[in-house]
């Protein structure tokens, strides 16, 4: 019943009705899927309201999974997980396991990109311990499900469903346990038709060779890659496996072969007018060869990759540049320059840190959602399992329904917390802190009573990043945040990580007396920690600079006043010379 081309399944469906015909449209839709995700919707939509007016319910389901996964490629995930959910349930209903397991593993990807780790890890762990079964019932009968799925495509599916999971431990950093799905994902593999599969597993294992410095190993996985991709000649993916080789062989200190693999990159994303991939090779391309004392010839490879990244609007890479140039500027003692491009930087990354603030909060939204959903989703099972089994109980069906509202609201719990917490630190965010200050201002209004507040930043944060990577850097913010919170222990105290590298302490009922100390045994604390900061022009080991102000509220301020004082001491206390105290 297949048609071979989109203009004969149009044909086909203009003279089709009922069955047929939501069976063509979502045959249509399935063609659409990769290409053009909004006409996969349209006819997949299409195909499933008239497949409620027959009540085809295998149908339906398919039409479902077919709208989630043009949300899916839409980047509209909760969408996606909705209409997933919708499919699911009722292939579960139908006792269809294949088709069931088919959409978990869809679940599981699209938890993936939200990055719900732990969610993606229990879709891709059901998914595969179902072909599993199947895989070791067929030995023992093999006529179980065959008219469902082949030996070839059941191989398949547990292959992918290793690659995935392997993926996902990858992505938590549990190198390991990543590697040994990979492997095991290529060793399953049905033979013969599989070489593009195990260009994606190589390239996967290649990349945790990477993370874990085992270079020489990231290197024999890439290569064997990119010899399958040059058989495919798929262009794109070739530049891929050079500019993973060209990144291997520049943390390996050879920048000649680095050199050659960007060029080769280059080239191809010339040729196929992909200017992301010009501007990233471009970039690595222009600091290499400053790094080589070909200055001017960098400096051009730099600024050419700039303005690509201009045109296209990569911040990312715009950012990297822009250090590299304010680097370089100040090497040149041309601090001009040098302090034009460190604003430059400086204002792309904040315009970044509230671009992912922002989509971590609608992140988290669509999670509550989906959870919301899910949940209302359950209840209406629930509620038919109820009907068919004819349950004498009432109250079985209640404390089900109870155990179901407590998890919905521990989970809400857990979403609220995740919202006032930095990410990073794990210690209380900015956004807590406006609500806990205006709080405690009010109590102290009313009560008359003093509140203070202690800001605190590290000395030459960014001189610390320089010296030692980014990665260190947030290291080092973990430690301090870590070590200081243990002093603000009172029950109405409050520890945040104000912003950057800015900490800050709201302390109620606590006076300028109170405050100075507090001040002083913070800074004593993160200095005796004796962390290694040989770039400080204050200190050989890392210090913090604090400032602090206690006030009594009236009725003609706010607690604004109280984060301006506090904001003036910390920069009286910077003038004097850091890694010292001041208090107001």
């Amino acid at each position: 019943m297949k048609a071979k081309n989109i203009t004969d399944l149009n044909k086909k469906i203009k003279a089709a009705a009922g069955k047929e015909k939501v069976e063509l449209l979502n045959e249509l839709a399935s063609k659409y899927k990769d290409k053009d995700p909004e006409k996969c919707e349209q006819y997949a939509k299409q195909a499933l309201e008239l497949a409620k007016k027959i009540n085809a319910k295998y149908l339906q389901a398919k039409s479902y999974n077919l709208i989630g996964i043009s949300f899916h490629r839409k980047s509209k995930f909760n969408k996606a997980m909705q209409y997933y959910t919708k499919a699911r349930q009722i292939y579960e209903s139908l006792d269809m396991i294949i088709d069931k397991t088919r959409v978990e593993s869809n679940i599981g990807s699209t938890n993936r990109m939200t990055a719900n780790y732990d969610a993606a890890l229990k879709s891709y762990f059901r998914a595969l311990h179902t072909w599993e079964e199947i895989f070791e019932k067929r030995k023992q009968d093999e006529s179980y499900l065959k008219d469902e799925i082949s030996n070839s495509e059941l191989r398949k599916h547990i292959s992918w469903s290793y690659n995935n999971i392997g993926t996902i431990y990858s992505k938590i950093s549990n190198y390991d346990k990543s590697l040994e799905y990979h492997f095991k994902s290529i060793k399953i593999r049905p033979k013969g038709k599989s070489q593009r599969d195990n260009a994606v597993s190589y390239t996967n294992i290649g990349n945790v060779y990477y993370f874990q410095n085992k270079l020489d190993k990231a290197l024999e996985y890439h290569k064997k890659a990119l010899e399958i991709k040059k058989k495919a000649d798929n262009k794109r993916t070739i530049a891929f496996s050079y500019t993973s080789l060209g990144r291997i062989y520049k943390k390996n200190n050879d920048n000649k072969k680095a050199i050659e693999f960007y060029r080769k990159a280059k080239n191809i994303f010339d040729k196929i007018s992909d200017k992301r991939g010009i501007a990233f090779c471009t970039q690595w391309l222009g600091i290499l060869f400053y790094e080589n004392e070909n200055q001017e010839r960098g400096l051009k490879c730099l600024h050419k990759s700039l303005s690509i990244a201009q045109e296209i609007g990569a911040k990312e890479i715009q950012i990297k540049v822009y250090s590299v140039l304010s680097k370089i500027w100040e090497s040149k003692k041309d601090f001009e320059k040098a302090l034009q491009s460190f604003k430059k930087y400086n204002s792309l990354k904040e315009e970044i840190l509230n671009e992912k603030k922002s989509k971590k909060i609608a992140e988290m939204q669509a999670k509550y959602d989906t959870v919301k959903k899910q949940k209302e989703l359950e209840i209406y099972r629930l509620k038919n399992i109820e009907l068919k089994k004819q349950i004498k109980s009432k109250n079985e069906a209640q404390n089900k329904l109870k155990k179901s509202e407590q998890k919905y609201q521990k989970l809400s719990q857990k979403l609220k917390k995740i919202s006032i917490t930095d990410e990073l630190t794990q210690v209380p965010n900015r956004r807590r802190f406006n609500t806990k200050l205006e709080q405690e201002w009010q109590r102290a209004l009313r009560e008359k009573k003093y509140i203070a507040l202690l800001i605190f930043d590290i000395d030459h944060f960014k001189l610390y990043n320089d010296s030692f990577g980014h990665l260190q850097g947030d290291k080092l913010l973990k430690k301090i945040a870590n070590s200081a919170k243990q002093i603000f222990q009172r029950p109405g105290d409050l520890f945040v990580r104000y912003g950057g590298d800015e900490f800050a302490a709201i302390l109620p009922d606590t006076d300028k007396n109170g405050v100075l100390h507090l001040a002083e045994k913070c800074r004593e604390r993160i200095e005796n920690l004796e962390i290694e900061h040989k770039n400080s022009p204050v200190s050989d080991s890392v210090t913090i600079t604090v400032g602090g102000c206690a006030l009594s509220p009236s009725l003609n301020t706010n607690s604004q006043k109280l984060i301006t004082c506090a904001d003036k001491a910390l920069y009286k206390a910077k003038k004097s010379g850091r890694n010292n105290i001041s208090c107001k």
